[in-house]
């Protein structure tokens, strides 16, 4: 149902005058647009896995978990010890728990899904896939890079910190 202001605002926007300035003014937002979205991809390009100078660094080797510390005091289980962290390729990975599977004590899996590195390479983000008793679901974890080598990866919880946890520092060998 149209009103008689309703169709004069019509009119009034219809006319030559504002057509050409509603023209132009959605083609600015249109091109705002474009440039917002065309920047967001180019910005999320730049910080791709594949592009870390020492990919190979991570992705070439078995890394074996030797110790788990908070605050510099040895925590880790004879089951975390035959742990193996493997980055596949750069977005797969696998973490073996071994013979002496930690989780499956707790009464969960977790199994592997994918990974990959954030804030400026500093970060990786592992993604499970969980299951247990009557549940099942997907966790993330963050973990800050401290040390990267040929022989040496060691790892700090990214997020215990914001948590009020004392954050755990995990050292793997190659």
């Amino acid at each position: 149902m149209k009103t008689k202001n309703s169709t004069s605002i019509f009119k009034k926007v219809i006319s030559n005058s504002h057509i050409y300035s509603f023209t132009n003014l959605l083609k600015k937002e249109c091109f705002m647009c474009f440039l917002v979205l065309f920047g967001s991809m180019s910005f999320v390009a730049c910080n791709k896995t594949k592009d870390f100078d020492d990919l190979n660094l991570l992705t070439t080797k078995k890394w074996n978990l030797v110790s788990i510390k908070q605050d510099d005091i040895e925590i880790s289980d004879s089951c975390d010890l035959d742990d193996i962290l493997f980055f596949e390729n750069a977005s797969t990975f696998n973490y073996d728990f071994g013979l002496l599977n930690c989780s499956i004590e707790d009464g969960f899996e977790k199994n592997s899904i994918k990974w990959k590195l954030i804030n400026d390479f500093t970060e990786i983000r592992m993604k499970f896939k969980i299951k247990g008793e009557g549940t099942q679901g997907a966790i993330i974890e963050y973990w800050q890079i401290l040390e990267l080598n040929d022989t040496l990866l060691i790892l700090k919880d990214a997020t215990a910190e914001n948590n009020s946890l004392i954050p755990e520092i995990r050292t793997y060998n190659n």
